[in-house]
């Protein structure tokens, strides 16, 4: 299980990093599970949504589950784009814990 937090403005380098990082998990573990949460993002680069796009499909077929955890409406969107993929779900901030423990694969129902 990886998680990630991310705010603020979010770069190329900074996907590259995450994409290094799940590489290496999927290397040593196999399919992952995913948790992603997103406060305050203001700024995305047009250069980090190119290397997302570009990698997202090949990550997300080595994706178990991924949970989604912000309350802006393009969060359930991402969630619903990436279910094709993944078994993906959405949940506000406040359920944190509960994403966590559908990730863990527990009973909590991801919306």
């Amino acid at each position: 299980m990886l998680g990630y937090a991310v705010e603020g403005r979010l770069e190329r380098d900074d996907v590259e990093r995450m994409q290094a990082e799940m590489r290496v998990a999927m290397e040593q573990h196999g399919d992952l599970r995913l948790l992603v949460r997103i406060d305050g993002m203001d700024d995305l680069t047009p250069e980090a949504v190119w290397q997302d796009l570009e990698m997202t499909p090949d990550y997300l077929r080595r994706v178990e589950r991924l949970a989604v955890v912000g309350d802006e409406r393009w969060h359930r969107w991402a969630t619903t784009a990436a279910r094709p993929f993944a078994d993906a779900a959405h949940f506000p901030p406040e359920e944190q814990n509960d994403a966590w423990a559908w990730v863990r694969g527990e009973d909590a129902d991801g919306a």
